[in-house]
């Protein structure tokens, strides 16, 4: 089973015990004190424990937030998670808080089942559909809130 192939200049990579996979899905983010409630990211990728994801411009290190993460067709989890990292792209990184046994197996099962469909060189073979006809991840979220 493949997971992500982390450079040797990635700091975290040493750092990391988990498997890691590309998974390139939205993900909606609330913190206490947005006027809009729910903000919208991209995980790019992911792990049993935590997430790199972009478009994050107003988070800081420490920052505690719930999101919500379509991990599957009829899959939605709701999580709470600490920014551990930010960088100058608005990328961050996220650590998963206080996950029950049955959501870190929901998750480990996830990356296992995304790192078994991953190709040799870690790009990920699922299909992609737009109701549109353009492309976009599969299983993409509508809408500002999580369903």
């Amino acid at each position: 089973m493949m997971g992500f192939d982390h450079t040797p200049t990635d700091p975290g990579a040493e750092r990391r015990r988990e498997t890691r996979v590309l998974f390139q899905q939205p993900i909606h983010l609330r913190r206490s004190g947005w006027l809009r409630r729910w903000r919208r990211g991209v995980v790019i990728d992911l792990s049993a424990s935590g997430a790199r994801v972009a478009n994050c411009p107003d988070v800081e290190v420490g920052d505690h937030l719930r999101c919500s993460l379509r991990i599957g067709r009829r899959d939605v989890l709701a999580l709470d998670c600490r920014v551990v990292w930010i960088d100058a792209r608005a990328n961050a990184g996220v650590r998963f808080l206080d996950l029950t046994p049955l959501l870190r197996r929901r998750l480990a099962d996830a990356v296992q089942r995304i790192a078994a469909r991953q190709s040799w060189d870690g790009i990920a073979i699922d299909p992609v559909h737009a109701e549109d006809g353009t492309w976009a991840p599969a299983d993409q979220l509508d809408g500002d809130e999580p369903s």
